[in-house]
């Protein structure tokens, strides 16, 4: 995924959190594609010159060494099923860093390893009071038989706009989630 940003023209600092063992698999990929990749944390405060990087991150103290909480307001938070997937200490230890991020999307199965995800993230949707959210299904209920569900769950922050709805990510009414989705947003929808 970091690639595919600096392929498409990204020139800011882009920050991987994950267990150190994979964090050493990403940076080889990187390097090996050409693209520099720091790990956190052999680094302190992040110096103006290094600006444009990947840095690579296993624990939460090297993130605000390195992203200022005004800048977070202007950055995307990505969770690919790894948030929703890890424990719940693990997510109450996150959970406030990631509150302040202006884009929030996070892909996750209904529920993973006895936490019902949807009663989760509607939990957390009371303290996003900053941010418009919307919830869709991944594909239809009959996509694949034998796998579970996917989700979306999109959080933007009121300053940076409201998410939209597309059908081009399969995203409209019959897939909207309406308890994970602002009440303002989801009327729209049904209009």
């Amino acid at each position: 995924m970091a690639a595919l940003f600096f392929d498409l023209g990204f020139h800011g600092s882009y920050f991987i959190y994950d267990l150190p063992a994979m964090l050493l698999m990403q940076r080889f990929w990187l390097r090996r594609a050409g693209i520099p990749a720091m790990l956190g944390a052999k680094l302190g405060k992040m110096p103006r010159s290094s600006q444009a990087q990947i840095f690579l991150e296993s624990s939460k103290s090297g993130f605000p060494l390195r992203l200022r909480r005004a800048a977070k307001r202007h950055s995307a938070f990505f969770g690919f099923y790894s948030f929703t997937e890890a424990d719940g200490q693990s997510r109450a230890r996150l959970r406030p860093f990631i509150e302040d991020f202006g884009v929030i999307l996070l892909t996750f199965w209904q529920s993973f390893d006895y936490i019902n995800n949807l009663d989760y993230l509607e939990k957390w949707m009371t303290s996003l009071g900053r941010h418009h959210v919307l919830a869709w299904s991944v594909a239809s209920e009959n996509w694949l038989e034998n796998w579970p569900l996917g989700y979306y769950f999109l959080a933007v922050d009121q300053e940076l706009g409201s998410p939209k709805c597309l059908l081009e990510l399969n995203c409209g009414p019959s897939t909207v989630v309406p308890r994970l989705t602002s009440k303002w947003l989801w009327d729209l929808l049904l209009s």
